[in-house]
């Protein structure tokens, strides 16, 4: 852990403290049932692009649907429909609700309610943008600066004290890549590419998947140590109670926890959407609750990897710009990973640099996605990565290669590579090592000859420890 960064997490805290109270007064002024202050919230949130916790985010957008809708604004009606959102049911309590319209005091007009929740807006814009104190700028002469080599955990790929992100569509294992790379980890492993890891611990947290039935089976099923890897299951309060935790308020406090683990060297977060308190679409709300995991990252020396999504219908454009959201989660980012899955049956994923503003992008690794079973007894199976071969070339035009359907000019190019396999093996069989260097020499792409190879049935088969390609109708040798 670095400790040369310190950070004043108890001013942070407090500052985010206040922003709750703020937001849950805000709130409370509507919940006291006054049309007119409804009216007013809706207003000024349209007005501007203000921003809530996610629990009062949902309050919020029932209290203005519900007016929209022309349904009475009260703490009970609110929370019957916020009961509806199983997600939510924590807000949806009426002691919950009740509480936070208590936090508003009583009001004789509607006037007054406008002026005490004007106040109350204008404290809450301070807090979350607030200005800084006037001062005189500093400046550095650049022969000052000490250089520093990036501290690679995987080089070209993971970097302590930085920012990462893996995205791409559903079905194509980003969570299982994560805890690919953790495992390799936490063992001291080999990296698909060759290189040894430097054994140390991993933490993750994740909203989507269950710790027993998912995480922890793949992990093992990746040949990661459990003894190294420590998972976020919860929040446990000074009195006693516990509660889920919420990534979009407990980064200060899982960076408190992280301290005491002296060799941790990546954290996950899956999915990594669930941080942002406002809306993921926009730019400065998404810097905003981003930056909690970047100063992670950079005060523990740590590489903190963010698990997210495509948006749909972007096939073919410029892989970093199809990461769903506000372009901040690709512009925060140091290194963005992203995956594919072939239309093609039997063809590998792939795994590609899209960006990174600390090394080359491009280039990657195809994979496939297998489960094995990881406890016999209680006959339980865990989906794990093997890697295959490495690759050259920039991101959109690897994952155009097993993503794109195919048309009238990759049938044509099929069908050239048909014809080549043809050709190489008709004198007999060949080392399937050697098959890809040949194929780049003669033009032809290595996932395109790997469809004619199924299309014209060419067989693989073992002799001693090395592998061979043949045509089906010639005698093995």
């Amino acid at each position: 852990m670095n400790a040369d960064k310190p950070n004043d997490f108890s001013a942070r805290a407090a500052r985010q403290n206040a922003i709750v109270e703020a937001e849950q007064r805000w709130i409370g002024w509507q919940l006291k049932g006054d049309p007119g202050a409804v009216e007013f919230a809706a207003k000024e949130l349209r007005n501007d692009a203000m921003s809530f916790q996610v629990p009062h985010n949902r309050i919020q957008q029932t209290i203005l649907a519900a007016s929209d809708a022309g349904r009475t604004v009260s703490a009970k009606t609110i929370a019957a429909e916020l009961a509806e959102y199983p997600p939510f049911h924590e807000v949806g309590g009426m002691d919950y609700l009740c509480a936070m319209a208590g936090a508003a005091p009583a009001t004789t007009s509607t006037e007054n309610v406008r002026k005490q929740m004007r106040e109350t807006l204008l404290s809450w814009r301070h807090l979350q943008d607030p200005i800084p104190k006037p001062g005189s700028v500093e400046l550095v002469r650049a022969d000052a600066v000490k250089l520093e080599a990036i501290d690679w955990i995987w080089r070209g790929w993971l970097a302590a004290g930085k920012f990462h992100l893996i995205a791409g569509a559903p079905g194509t294992g980003k969570t299982t890549l994560s805890l690919a790379m953790a495992a390799t980890i936490t063992i001291g492993g080999v990296f698909p590419c060759g290189a040894r890891a430097e054994r140390g611990s991993v933490l993750i947290w994740t909203g989507e998947d269950d710790l027993g039935d998912s995480i922890v089976p793949r992990f093992k099923a990746c040949g990661g140590d459990v003894l190294r890897l420590r998972c976020v299951s919860g929040v446990r309060a000074e009195d006693g109670s516990s509660r889920s935790f919420d990534p979009a308020y407990d980064i200060e406090q899982l960076t408190v926890a992280a301290r005491n683990i002296s060799d941790l060297k990546l954290l996950i977060v899956d999915p990594l959407v669930s941080v942002i308190t406002g809306d993921s679409h926009k730019n400065g709300e998404t810097r905003r609750d981003l930056q909690p995991l970047v100063d992670f990252a950079a005060n523990a020396g740590v590489a903190v990897l963010g698990v997210t999504h495509y948006s749909k219908g972007t096939a073919g454009r410029d892989p970093a710009e199809r990461v769903t959201g506000s372009v901040a989660f690709v512009a925060v980012s140091r290194l963005v990973m992203v995956t594919a899955k072939p239309k093609e049956p039997g063809d590998f994923r792939r795994l590609v640099r899209a960006k990174s503003n600390i090394g080359p992008d491009g280039g990657g690794f195809e994979y496939e996605l297998k489960r094995v079973i990881v406890d016999h007894i209680a006959d339980i199976e865990g989906q794990c990565v093997t890697w295959g071969t490495i690759l050259e070339g920039s991101a959109q035009e690897l994952l155009a290669e097993v993503e794109a359907p195919d048309s009238g000019a990759q049938a044509s190019k099929r069908q050239a590579a048909e014809d080549w396999l043809k050709r190489v093996l008709g004198n007999g069989p060949l080392p399937a090592k050697d098959m890809s260097s040949m194929a780049e020499r003669d033009g032809h792409k290595w996932a395109t000859v790997k469809r004619a190879k199924e299309q014209l049935g060419v067989e693989s088969f073992q002799e001693g420890e090395a592998w061979y390609w043949k045509l089906a109708q010639v005698p093995t040798r």
